[in-house]
């Protein structure tokens, strides 16, 4: 029971994270993890989970989408299909293990190396919804692998 709440807590959290700037996976894949999914399938999992509402959350915001400067978001959007392209290789012929400890050093690092080049577009459209929601979650999301 409490891996159902677990989960439909992550997704529920995951939804609002995702619909407001994106990063739900770090509530979504810890928590597969945490009840036990093995770590290659809960990030497949999470990936496949979080795409609906990353769809919705970008049809939703389409006339904001509209506004960025095309050649950035295209250029963002050729650098985001060449590394989840090149991530999901990786994943093709990494190990549980080896993914298991990587995910805790990747995640912060890919984040903060990504923030500075989205926290300008982002910022003045999310900040007053964000906070509320993304610290606390942010926070569980460092703590649950750890916790497992």
């Amino acid at each position: 029971m409490l891996d159902i709440l677990l989960i439909l807590a992550a997704g529920f959290g995951a939804g609002i994270i995702n619909a407001l700037a994106g990063g739900g996976t770090f509530l979504t894949f810890p928590a597969l993890v945490m009840i036990g999914i093995p770590p290659v399938a809960a990030n497949a999992t999470s990936a496949v989970a979080v795409f609906p509402g990353y769809l919705s959350a970008a049809l939703g915001f389409k006339r904001e989408i509209g506004e960025l400067p095309r050649a950035g978001l295209m250029r963002a959007c050729v650098v985001t299909l060449i590394g989840g392209l090149i991530g999901g290789l990786l994943l093709l012929v990494s190990s549980n293990e080896v993914f298991a400890v990587l995910v805790p050093f990747l995640l912060p690092f890919l984040s903060s190396f990504l923030l500075p080049f989205l926290l300008p577009f982002l910022l003045p459209f999310l900040l007053p919804f964000m906070l509320p929601f993304l610290l606390p979650f942010l926070l569980l999301s460092f703590l649950l692998p750890f916790l497992s």
